[in-house]
């Protein structure tokens, strides 16, 4: 049976809801999940499945190299920027300050 409905989803393109039905089929009977709460498992790794992927994809179109980050910048290249400011920036400080970011 549970063969049947992996193939269904993969048929729908629920490949992730597919690929975890064994383990949350398992976690329901474990924990006596109702079938509202097992659907909602299967839907939040599809949608999280998804989500990661449209950011690789986003990611990869960017051309940008995931490599670089700000720990990783030399300053000393730039030595009329605020580093103090930069880090506070990306760190979003400003925010629970409610102030601006000036």
């Amino acid at each position: 049976m549970i063969e049947i409905v992996k193939e269904s989803l993969t048929g729908l393109r629920l490949r992730a809801m597919a690929d975890n039905l064994d383990f949350r089929n398992q976690q329901a009977l474990n924990a006596n999940m109702s079938y509202l709460e097992f659907l909602k498992c299967l839907i939040e790794d599809e949608r999280a499945k998804r989500d990661k992927n449209a950011f690789h994809l986003r990611l990869k179109v960017s051309g940008l190299n995931p490599s670089k980050s700000l720990e990783s910048y030399n300053f000393s290249l730039q030595p009329n920027i605020d580093v103090k400011q930069i880090v506070s920036l990306a760190n979003c400080d400003f925010i629970p300050a409610k102030g601006n970011w000036s």
